[in-house]
């Protein structure tokens, strides 16, 4: 590989994405100058987020009757939404997301090559397809940003000002506050890469868990592999707890930015507004895909613990032993599972495929609708 994006590189590029997005807190060793720094660019990507959340939610009032401009706010809304949910997120579980920030980079730091390896062998995987993703995510923001200069509308969004725009300085303005929050929604997506490199991170641990426990000799070998056994599971339960409200807005975001854009594509809308929302549709039906391609190599990953175990050299061995050995088989059999009890069912490949299944049969239905 003529370029490979190594565990630093992959590591800083998100801690700089979430730095310039006001996301990612600080860590602890910070100096207080840098803290009031993040602290006065949260408030100022805060207000320049809501200059165009609440115009288009006055576009939506104001446009009521009109299904195309309407769904057009609708889903420039939901997508200028996604960077304000996760500056608020992080700010609450600021120091949640540092401790587990901490621990990555605690591993990158002191891992041996052998770990390293394992880890780096993931990312070289996903390396590809995640990099085909923000080329998109990329290729929209412009879009949308150009749109003026090829349509007949003064701003890139479809949103609705009390006030008049046609003065110069006022219409600059806005126009550059929206490029703004158009550059901050494409830059949202670095918060799917960073949990993404969190769950290759936990599947690149159970493997290495794997290794150990199919080394193990004796009990003193065998209780150090437990108890990182445990580690492991507290560790992915954390990430869970953590960002729950990101992996939950994901999938509702995506279908009614799904939906609203196939509206657009069903009304034979103009060229350079097909072109900007089948671009929009194609990253929404894919972003899920992110997260969940990790969760379910981590469903994998933690059951083959137990094929692990196995696997060791357990023959011969005292009764304490293999009572212990047959307690991790047992634990390893209820895989750990990225999902919100009662409201998201386990994220994986099979609900991701189900997901854009469904959504494709509405959208068919909705056209039927639409052309009645």
């Amino acid at each position: 590989m003529a370029f490979q994006v190594t565990l630093p590189r992959a590591m800083q590029f998100l801690l700089v994405c979430g730095k310039i997005s006001c996301t990612l807190p600080p860590n602890f060793e910070s100096r207080r100058y840098k803290s009031i720094i993040h602290e006065i660019m949260w408030l100022i990507s805060m207000s320049v987020t809501m200059s165009l959340i609440i115009p288009l939610f006055l576009a939506m009032y104001h446009f009521g009757e009109d299904l195309a401009v309407l769904t057009k706010s609708v889903s420039e809304s939901m997508t200028a939404t996604d960077p304000l949910l996760n500056m608020i997120f992080c700010k609450l579980e600021r120091a949640r997301i540092q401790v587990i920030l901490s621990e990555l980079m605690n591993f990158l730091n002191t891992a041996s090559p052998f770990e390293k390896a394992k880890l780096q062998k993931h990312v070289d995987q996903c390396t590809p397809f995640y990099l085909f993703i923000l080329i998109l995510f990329s290729l929209t923001a412009v879009a949308f940003s150009c749109g003026p200069i090829v349509m007949d509308r003064p701003f890139p969004a479809e949103a609705w000002y009390p006030f008049s725009t046609d003065p110069l300085p006022i219409s600059c303005s806005i126009y550059v506050l929206q490029i703004m929050v158009i550059a901050q929604a494409a830059m949202c997506i670095h918060m799917d890469f960073m949990i993404a490199f969190l769950l290759w991170y936990a599947v690149a641990s159970f493997e290495i868990l794997g290794e150990k426990f199919r080394r193990v000799e004796n009990e003193v070998d065998l209780r150090n592999c437990i108890v990182q056994h445990q580690k492991l599971i507290v560790f992915v339960r954390e990430i869970n707890r953590v960002f729950y409200v990101m992996i939950l807005k994901t999938p509702l975001s995506m279908t009614i930015s799904i939906i609203c854009s196939s509206v657009q594509l069903i009304h034979h809308e103009p060229l350079p507004v097909l072109s900007q929302f089948i671009l929009l549709l194609v990253v929404c039906s894919i972003k899920l895909y992110i997260t969940a391609w990790p969760a379910d190599s981590l469903i994998h990953a933690s059951e083959n613990i137990a094929s692990s175990v196995y696997e060791s050299s357990w023959i011969g061995k005292s009764s304490t032993f293999l009572k212990s050995l047959n307690i991790v088989i047992r634990r390893s059999q209820k895989p750990l599972i990225i999902s919100i009890t009662g409201i998201l069912p386990p994220l994986s490949l099979r609900f991701y495929a189900s997901f854009i299944t469904k959504a494709l049969s509405f959208i068919t239905t909705l056209k039927s609708v639409i052309s009645e």
